[in-house]
């Protein structure tokens, strides 16, 4: 292995940084000038001085090292626009890595996305293909209104966040970052311990119970809606209720993993127009949420649609199973631009262990789409 001591982040590099940086001088010795250019125009820090490029001479190939080059400015430009490349849909890692934001799969130079600033709250999200990064609106942009992405992982808590972004800026002042500066040290703190409580496999369901409740007190009274680790704590309740339901055969349990699915999504900022779990059922609306907005966490969000579509394929509840599925879907193909075989991909260990009536729904729903 490979190690380098990175003199601007004070901290040692992996391989993988050491690499970027290794292609992006010999790319830049026997390159063009305006490729030169290019990443010398890159942020290189408060303090970086763009170096002189001198005209090319000729439009001959250049030979190794025929010119001089700042190495220097470029190890600035990419230890400070390098991007971690994330897991490929096609080939995915656990969702647990995606959670953590940026997977140990590479890293890479990208000139545009460079220019794009950060938003803990961003606009924008960033999703890889082998190695290509497509970057897709989450939200709908005005004219004129600046497109941002995250540094980091939207999901982490504040305290985190805030240890990586002063290598670009000293504080952020996204919407989330605001919020969480105004609910003091003291609910950050306890948030963070709460959440790292989740961490442990022998929690019951009183426990978790009594971690919802005191996550609750974490938030201001006026603190948005996209609240991930009060989110993940439903989500190891619905899960439990899921499990119940398995020894018990207590259809009870389905309709309360239900809803506290429900909650695990509208504290990832999904907006559910029918809230419905047993009674008259309506086909007026195609699907039970909102298009306004668009998840941060893929992986998460049409996993939890996934999982409420089979809790009502048990209840046989086609209906509403078909339009939850309809959902995930939905968030699928307005984030990766995947759609139903990307969908399928994603979650093939859910969807193989799914009963013979979920299934046809599945092969409907595909049919149709």
């Amino acid at each position: 292995m490979i190690i380098a001591f990175n003199f601007l982040t004070k901290k040692v590099d992996s391989s993988r940084h050491l690499e970027v940086i290794h292609k992006c001088v010999l790319k830049l010795s026997t390159g063009s000038d305006d490729a030169t250019r290019d990443v010398y125009d890159l942020y290189a820090g408060d303090d970086g001085q763009h170096s002189p490029v001198a005209p090319s001479r000729t439009k001959e190939p250049r030979n190794l090292f025929d010119r001089d080059i700042d190495a220097n400015r470029i190890e600035t430009a990419c230890s400070l626009n390098w991007f971690g490349i994330g897991a490929n849909p096609l080939g995915l890692a656990s969702v647990r890595q995606k959670n953590q934001g940026m997977s140990d799969l590479g890293c890479a130079l990208y000139l545009l996305p460079s220019y794009l600033n950060h938003a803990c709250a961003s606009n924008a999200q960033r999703f890889f293909f082998d190695g290509i990064m497509v970057i897709r609106a989450s939200r709908d942009i005005a004219s004129g209104t600046e497109i941002t992405h995250s540094y980091c992982s939207s999901e982490d808590a504040y305290q985190k966040r805030k240890q990586v972004l002063p290598k670009w800026f000293p504080e952020c002042d996204c919407s989330l970052c605001i919020q969480d500066r105004a609910a003091g040290n003291d609910r950050l703190s306890k948030r963070e311990s709460l959440t790292k409580r989740l961490d442990s496999d022998d929690l019951d369901i009183n426990e978790l119970f009594d971690i919802i409740e005191q996550l609750e007190t974490s938030y201001t009274t006026t603190y948005g809606s996209f609240r991930p680790a009060l989110s993940n704590a439903h989500l190891q309740v619905a899960r439990a209720f899921e499990s119940s339901y398995k020894y018990a055969q207590d259809n009870r349990f389905l309709q309360g993993a239900i809803q506290h699915y429900f909650i695990a999504l509208e504290t990832r900022e999904v907006k559910i127009i029918d809230h419905s779990i047993d009674g008259k059922k309506s086909n007026k609306k195609p699907l039970p949420i909102s298009k306004a907005i668009v998840p941060y966490n893929l992986n998460t969000c049409s996993f939890i649609c996934l999982a409420i579509f089979r809790c009502f394929s048990l209840l046989n509840d086609t209906l509403r199973a078909e339009r939850w599925l309809r959902a995930g879907l939905w968030i699928e193909s307005v984030t990766s631009g995947g759609g139903v075989r990307m969908f399928k991909l994603r979650h093939a260990t859910a969807l193989a262990q799914l009963d013979e009536q979920a299934s046809s729904l599945l092969a409907k729903v595909e049919a149709s789409a």
